[in-house]
C-alpha cells in the first residue's frame, strides 16, 4: 500500500474525512458515495469554480421546489463485465438496468423545465434512456428480478409443458395414495421432492410394498422418500419439461446480454452521467444541512469569511462560535496567538477546512457575502 501523501497527510489532518463521509450520506448511489470518500479537491482554479456553479444551479433548483428526481441507481460495472466475459446476466442484474434506465427516462421528463440552470442542462442532456431497450427488459424482467413468465412465446410455451406434466404426475400419485397396498405404508399423504424429483413418504418397516427408488430418509430413519417406479417416466417427463424452461430463460438473458454489449457506451455514459449529477444532488443537500451558503473563490489572495464555523463541529452537531477570519491581498503571512485552549487550533482548521471544501465545490458554513481565497495546494501540520 502507498504511503499517503503531505497533501493527504495534512486533509486528514484538517478533518477531510468527516466531511467527505458526510458527503456520501447525502449520495443516492452507492457507487456515488464511494466516490465521494474518495473525493480530493480541484487543483486549478477553473474546474473548482465550474463545481461550485454546479452547486449554486442545483441549491436554487431545490429552492425552487421543482422537481427533480434523483434516485438510488447500482453500480453497472459487474453487469457489463457479465456481458461481456460470460455472454449472460443475472435476472436480478436486468432489475438494476431497468431501475436505472427508468431513472434516466424520470431525468429526461424534467429536462425541459431545467431552462434556468444551464449547467445541469448539459449534464440532462448527456442521457439517453433508450426506451426501446427498457421496453424489451421490462417485458422480460419484473419488478421483483424474475423472468416473466411471457417474455417470449418460446418460454411460455416451456412453462405451460412444465404444468401440464406435473398435473399429470401429482394426479397419478394421488391415485397411488387411493390404493390399499400404498395408504397403509404411507408415513403420511403428502408429495415432495427430493433431488428434483417427486416422491412419496413411505414408513421404514413398510418399504418393501413399494416397488420404487429410495432418494432419501429422514433424520430419525423412520421414514424413506420412495419414487414408485409407475412414476419414473412421468418423473423424468417433468424434468425434461422443466429442463427446458431454464433452457429458455438462459436463452433470454443471453439475448439481453448482447444486446447490453452492443449499447455499452450509451449505458456507460448513462451511469457516468447519474453519477456526476448524484454528486451535484449531494452537494446541495449537504449544503442545506449545514446551512451552508455559496462563497466565491478568488485569486486575489482577499480572505473574508464571516462568521465561519469549524465544518467538523457543525457536522456533529456541537454548539460552535463562530470566528471571522479577514486580511486583504497584501498580507503573506499570519500569526494567531493566544492562551490554550484559545481556540487557536479550531480556527486554523476551520480555514484549512473550508479552503478545502470550497475547491470541491462544496458550500461553506459561513455568513453571506463572505470570500474566500483559491488556494492551489493546502498542507498542515498540527499537533
Amino acid at each position: 500500500m502507498n504511503k499517503p501523501s503531505l497533501i493527504e497527510k495534512s486533509m486528514d489532518l484538517l478533518g477531510w474525512r468527516r466531511v467527505v463521509s458526510a458527503l456520501a450520506n447525502h449520495a443516492c448511489s452507492p457507487i456515488t458515495q464511494e466516490q465521494c470518500r474518495q473525493l480530493k479537491p480541484e487543483d486549478s482554479f477553473e474546474p473548482a469554480q465550474s463545481l461550485l456553479e454546479e452547486t449554486t444551479e442545483m441549491v436554487a433548483l431545490l429552492e425552487s421546489l421543482q422537481s427533480f428526481p434523483m434516485d438510488r441507481f447500482e453500480d453497472m460495472r459487474p453487469v457489463f463485465r457479465n456481458a461481456e466475459e460470460h455472454e449472460i446476466i443475472e435476472p436480478g442484474q436486468g432489475l438494476s438496468l431497468i431501475k436505472l434506465l427508468r431513472l434516466c427516462r424520470n431525468l429526461c421528463r424534467e429536462r425541459d423545465k431545467k431552462i434556468e440552470y444551464p449547467r445541469l442542462r448539459v449534464w440532462l442532456g448527456k442521457i439517453d434512456p433508450l426506451k426501446e431497450f427498457l421496453d424489451t427488459l421490462s417485458h422480460c424482467i419484473d419488478d421483483e428480478g424474475n423472468i416473466r413468465e411471457n417474455a417470449t412465446p418460446e418460454l411460455k410455451q416451456a412453462l405451460n409443458n412444465a404444468d401440464t406434466a406435473k398435473h399429470k404426475l401429482e394426479e397419478r400419485i394421488q391415485r397411488l395414495f387411493r390404493t390399499e397396498r400404498i395408504r397403509e405404508a404411507l408415513q403420511d399423504s403428502y408429495i415432495t421432492e427430493r433431488e428434483g424429483r417427486m416422491v412419496i413418504p413411505v414408513r421404514a418397516e413398510f418399504k418393501s410394498r413399494v416397488d420404487g427408488i429410495v432418494h432419501d430418509s429422514s433424520g430419525s430413519g423412520q421414514t424413506l422418500f420412495i419414487e414408485p417406479t409407475s412414476i419414473v417416466p412421468l418423473n423424468n417427463q417433468l424434468k425434461i419439461a422443466k429442463l427446458q424452461v431454464e433452457q429458455e430463460k438462459i436463452i433470454i438473458l443471453q439475448a439481453l446480454a448482447r444486446t447490453i454489449r452492443e449499447l455499452y457506451e450509451p449505458l456507460q455514459r448513462n451511469m457516468d452521467t447519474l453519477v456526476s449529477l448524484d454528486h451535484i444532488f449531494a452537494r446541495a443537500r449537504l449544503a442545506k444541512s449545514m446551512s451552508a451558503v455559496c462563497c466565491p473563490m478568488n485569486r486575489d489572495s482577499v480572505m473574508a469569511l464571516k462568521e465561519a464555523r469549524n465544518p467538523e463541529l457543525v457536522l456533529d452537531g456541537e454548539t460552535v462560535i463562530p470566528n471571522t477570519i479577514e486580511w486583504d491581498a497584501s498580507v503573506k503571512v499570519v500569526i494567531i496567538s493566544g492562551p490554550n485552549t484559545g481556540g487557536k487550533t479550531v480556527t486554523l482548521k476551520t480555514l484549512g477546512l473550508l479552503s478545502l471544501m470550497v475547491k470541491c465545490g462544496l458550500y461553506l458554513p459561513v455568513k453571506a457575502n463572505s470570500r474566500i481565497p483559491f488556494f492551489p495546494k493546502v498542507y498542515s501540520d498540527i499537533g
